[in-house]
Protein backbone atom coordinates (compact mmCIF):
# COMPACT_ATOMS: atom_id res chain seq x y z
CA UNK A 1 0.00 0.00 0.00
CA UNK A 2 1.44 3.05 -1.02
CA UNK A 3 0.82 6.25 1.63
CA UNK A 4 0.54 9.77 0.60
CA UNK A 5 1.94 10.64 4.01
CA UNK A 6 5.49 9.17 5.70
CA UNK A 7 4.61 9.66 9.26
CA UNK A 8 8.13 10.18 11.80
CA UNK A 9 6.85 7.67 13.96
CA UNK A 10 4.34 5.00 14.88
CA UNK A 11 2.94 7.36 17.64
CA UNK A 12 2.34 10.07 15.03
CA UNK A 13 0.62 7.32 12.63
CA UNK A 14 -1.27 6.00 15.07
CA UNK A 15 -2.30 9.68 15.82
CA UNK A 16 -3.70 10.26 12.50
CA UNK A 17 -5.45 7.12 12.16
CA UNK A 18 -7.45 7.59 15.07
CA UNK A 19 -8.40 11.00 13.90
CA UNK A 20 -10.12 8.89 11.33
CA UNK A 21 -13.00 7.62 14.17
CA UNK A 22 -15.35 10.04 13.78
CA UNK A 23 -15.66 9.45 9.47
CA UNK A 24 -15.20 5.79 10.73
CA UNK A 25 -18.11 5.67 12.97
CA UNK A 26 -20.22 7.47 10.48
CA UNK A 27 -19.63 4.93 7.67
CA UNK A 28 -19.90 2.34 9.46
CA UNK A 29 -23.61 3.32 10.70
CA UNK A 30 -24.36 4.64 7.25
CA UNK A 31 -22.95 2.54 4.74
CA UNK A 32 -23.77 -1.25 4.07
CA UNK A 33 -20.49 -2.89 3.53
CA UNK A 34 -22.49 -6.01 1.57
CA UNK A 35 -23.83 -3.95 -1.04
CA UNK A 36 -25.67 -6.12 -3.27
CA UNK A 37 -24.07 -4.66 -6.33
CA UNK A 38 -20.77 -6.49 -6.23
CA UNK A 39 -19.00 -3.87 -7.72
CA UNK A 40 -20.07 -1.67 -4.97
CA UNK A 41 -19.28 -4.29 -2.10
CA UNK A 42 -15.84 -5.15 -3.64
CA UNK A 43 -14.63 -1.30 -3.54
CA UNK A 44 -16.29 -1.11 0.04
CA UNK A 45 -14.43 -4.36 1.37
CA UNK A 46 -11.18 -3.06 -0.01
CA UNK A 47 -11.76 0.63 1.63
CA UNK A 48 -12.70 -1.16 4.75
CA UNK A 49 -8.81 -4.19 4.11
CA UNK A 50 -7.03 -1.14 3.55
CA UNK A 51 -8.02 1.06 6.71
CA UNK A 52 -7.43 -2.29 8.63
CA UNK A 53 -3.73 -2.81 7.08
CA UNK A 54 -3.07 1.00 8.12
CA UNK A 55 -3.81 -0.05 11.39
CA UNK A 56 -2.18 -3.64 11.68
CA UNK A 57 1.25 -1.69 10.62
CA UNK A 58 1.33 -0.19 14.21
CA UNK A 59 -0.47 -3.08 16.05
CA UNK A 60 -2.60 -6.24 15.90
CA UNK A 61 -5.95 -5.28 16.68
CA UNK A 62 -7.19 -8.33 16.97
CA UNK A 63 -5.28 -9.04 20.24
CA UNK A 64 -6.85 -6.10 21.76
CA UNK A 65 -9.28 -6.93 24.44
CA UNK A 66 -11.61 -5.41 26.89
Amino acid sequence: MVSAHEYSSYEEELDALLGLKPELDKFFEDVMVNAEDEAIKVNRKSLVASIYKSIYKIADIKEITV
